[in-house]
């Protein structure tokens, strides 16, 4: 049934119907030698990448398909999912920001993954790192802040309280 593929990345499907798909991402090369921040940096933007890089070519439906039935573990999902710990992780908690979480429970982004909304999922993943960059961007290597479950973390790692 396709039939050809815009510079988008879209697919043309017979009737003009253009389907969405998942744009080509390049690779960022993390850094294994420089200053920490430098290489801490480096290695979010390569997860980062790698988690849209995996995909390219794919359609909403073939994203929000689960990988082995019953779990609902699904590509789309694990978008949803890095969204949501972009901004739980560097807004939230980091920065303190008085922000919901993209979801209402644990498990929602994996069980509501639409394949109608994977492009503006993608675009909220997207979002969230930057905003995420933005909330750390001046932020010391030793700066403290509460994770939540009893922890105080530093970015060394977490220590209980």
């Amino acid at each position: 049934m396709y039939v050809d593929r815009l510079a988008s990345g879209a697919a043309i499907y017979e009737h003009d119907v253009v389907s969405w798909t998942v744009p080509d991402v390049a690779r960022i090369d993390e850094p294994f030698t420089g200053p920490e921040r430098g290489i801490l940096d480096g290695f979010l933007d390569w997860h980062r990448s790698s988690c849209c890089g995996s995909a390219p070519g794919l359609t909403g439906e073939q994203l929000a398909l689960a990988s082995v039935p019953p779990s609902n573990l699904s590509l789309l999902g694990i978008v949803r999912h890095m969204a949501d710990m972009e901004r739980a992780w560097f807004r939230i908690r980091f920065r303190g920001e008085a922000l919901p979480r993209l979801y209402d429970h644990e498990d929602a982004a994996f069980k509501h993954a639409d394949p109608a909304r994977a492009e503006a999922d993608f675009a909220a993943f997207t979002e969230e790192c930057d905003l995420a960059l933005k909330a750390v961007a001046r932020a010391s290597l030793d700066d403290e802040f509460t994770g939540g479950r009893g922890r105080t973390c530093r970015c060394a790692g977490c220590t209980p309280t």
